[in-house]
């Protein structure tokens, strides 16, 4: 039985009285091959982009993969993209922004026999319909490996990338705005360090840069700590910060770094040692790179590894990982919920943006038989409120009668709309009862009314119809205005 979840739930905030509405849902995006999402962005119409991975069922290879929705999470178009047409293979697609074209950069890796080498950076770039216009791969020479993990778009135009060179060592490429190399930095380590990666990178207000990763084997102990490292404009390093709770064979690891409100910085990963389970895992820093607080999540109901953390609208924090898991904290890093979504099997989280109506989106996938052998089955694409909950109607293709049956005539319409309700579908309500709601593509509510003729006043536009009584709803219909 097929179940798609969608809604938009209307909040009242009684001081002042505002009516606000937030769309919610869970969505699964099955292919022919396994799935996986890694990052996740709200686009400026107000839907999403996704970039991951879609492979083949051996593991012999795999395309980027981009998914567009809107923002309902109605898929637009999908995209699998490698560096040669028919070239087997395998791509990953890590991270994923809109430039300010409306395009996308993303980055990630790729190793391919018909390139010398072993793994080589990936960047793409494409227009915002996903189509191609560049791709250019990074690497150092020989066989050695190097993976792209995150890439943002600078103030130039163009871009900056992390992520490893030379099998070990922390990297910087900044890239101009058609994929052409500017310069690239690649980073020496601490004494005693042996191995070493760079997840994240921004951009900050000075124009340099900061980088999170982690770092092996220091003077401190043996084992694996967080790892900043702070540079100018030119990649150039101006101090770097090491975090470890010094005990040996303790592992802390940084997946994600954000700058905070008070110029400082929130990084989220795991921690662990040889005697426990891995733990999520938040430090917060100051704008030096000193700590101010850490916080460890343990417990049945948390998360293995913080892949992802943002600061969120009221100056905590939101953070997920492990098996769709989701954390909100309050600016000292305190649990205020924890949220996990786990219907269906979702197996990994990857990815959480706060979006602009103050609710949360959430990338991912969910277990199949289609496994693949790396990661993937089905892309999965959560979006929140601003409390962590999904709320839903389940579009039941055999139980129909359940919900009011709305018909529209027409659906697509110039001036107004007719709206009529088969009366045998009315199992709990009488038609005094009911009001029509009307949303915009934001999920907005936009009026309420009780007439069966409307849309007048409307301008041009795709909108969202449904019927609310005091039992029983109708599902959400779609209706668009051309012309007004």
């Amino acid at each position: 039985m097929k179940k798609i979840i969608t809604a938009i739930i209307v909040f009242l905030i009684i001081t002042p009285l505002v009516s606000n509405a937030v769309i919610t849902f869970e969505r699964t995006y099955a292919d022919t091959q396994p799935i996986a999402g890694y990052s996740v962005q709200q686009t400026t119409d107000g839907g999403y982009i996704v970039a991951g991975m879609s492979g083949s069922l051996l593991g012999d290879y795999s395309y980027v993969y981009l998914l567009k929705t809107d923002s309902l999470g109605n898929a637009f178009w999908t995209k699998k993209i490698s560096f040669l047409p028919g070239n087997p293979s395998n791509a990953f697609g890590w991270s994923v922004r809109q430039t300010t074209d409306g395009g996308y950069i993303i980055t990630g890796s790729i190793f391919s026999v018909f390139v010398i080498g072993g793994w080589d950076i990936l960047l793409v770039k494409t227009d915002s319909l996903g189509d191609t216009l560049w791709t250019r791969l990074y690497g150092s020479l020989g066989a050695a490996n190097d993976w792209g993990t995150c890439v943002q778009q600078t103030t130039d135009g163009g871009y900056i990338i992390t992520g490893t060179m030379w099998d070990a060592l922390p990297c910087l490429l900044k890239i101009d705005s058609l994929g052409d190399t500017m310069w690239t930095k690649v980073y020496s380590l601490p004494l005693g360090g042996i191995l070493s990666d760079g997840n994240w990178v921004l951009q900050l207000d000075d124009k340099g840069y900061i980088i999170a990763g982690t770092i092996m084997d220091t003077s401190f102990h043996s084992g694996q700590d967080v790892y900043l490292i702070r540079t100018d404009s030119l990649g150039d390093t101006l101090w770097t910060k090491i975090f470890s709770k010094g005990a040996e064979n303790n592992n802390e690891v940084a997946k994600c770094i954000q700058q905070t409100t008070d110029s400082g910085y929130i990084i989220s990963g795991s921690t662990s040692s040889s005697d426990s389970f891995t733990s999520a895992y938040l430090i917060k820093t100051n704008s030096s790179g000193d700590t101010l607080w850490t916080r460890t999540f343990s417990g049945s109901n948390s998360i293995s590894s913080a892949f992802c953390v943002q600061q969120t609208t009221d100056s905590g924090y939101i953070t997920t990982g492990g098996s769709c898991v989701v954390i909100k904290t309050n600016p000292s890093g305190d649990t205020m919920w924890t949220k996990t979504y786990d219907s269906p099997d979702y197996d990994k989280s990857f990815c959480i943006q706060q979006t602009s109506d103050g609710g949360y989106i959430l990338t991912g996938y969910q277990k199949t038989v289609l496994t693949h052998p790396y990661d993937g089955g089905k892309c999965c694409l959560i979006k929140m409120d601003s409390l962590g909950n999904v709320y839903g109607i389940e579009e039941n293709e055999k139980n129909d009668d359940k919900y009011w049956a709305i018909n529209i005539c027409p659906n697509i319409f110039a001036q107004s709309i007719k709206l009529t309700v088969n009366d045998k579908s009315v199992l709990k309500d009488s038609k005094e009862n009911y009001k029509v709601q009307i949303y915009d593509m934001g999920g907005r509510l936009l009026e309420e009314t009780k007439d069966m003729v409307f849309g007048e006043k409307l301008k041009s536009g795709i909108y969202f119809i449904r019927i609310i009584g005091k039992q029983t709803n109708s599902k959400f219909v779609k209706i668009i205005k051309i012309g007004g």
